[in-house]
């Protein structure tokens, strides 16, 4: 695995700065790029769905999932809820909105039960 990397590494032509990333969605990430104005000709951009066999892509990763955990104890702290065990039902519904996928249907029905319109929010 570590040849097939390093090979990849030297794929890229001198010059060029090079991101690696997890694949996920392609066509949304595409557009995330896009509107970043990130996409240049000396930028070389490769999704993989093994991103995470190369060491900056991993870091990144691991230093992503702590920014959101500390993100989250101090939401915790502020609605005064543990989010990581908490079901919407169970969150204030003026809340819900700043801490929950609106889109998910146990919170829509949350917030449909309160009569609240997340469009307004």
């Amino acid at each position: 695995m570590q040849q097939r990397s390093t090979a990849r590494w030297r794929t890229c032509r001198q010059g060029r700065t090079k991101i690696v990333i997890d694949k996920f969605d392609v066509k949304k990430t595409d557009l995330r790029l896009e509107s970043a104005k990130v996409k240049s000709e000396n930028v070389e951009i490769i999704q993989s769905s093994k991103g995470d066999t190369e060491l900056p892509v991993s870091v990144a990763s691991i230093i992503a999932k702590s920014l959101f955990e500390k993100k989250v104890d101090d939401l915790n702290k502020i609605v005064g809820v543990d989010l990581r065990s908490a079901k919407p039902k169970d969150i204030d519904p003026e809340v819900l909105p700043t801490v929950a996928k609106l889109h998910f249907s146990n919170v829509r029905a949350v917030l449909d039960s309160k009569k609240i319109d997340s469009a307004t929010l």
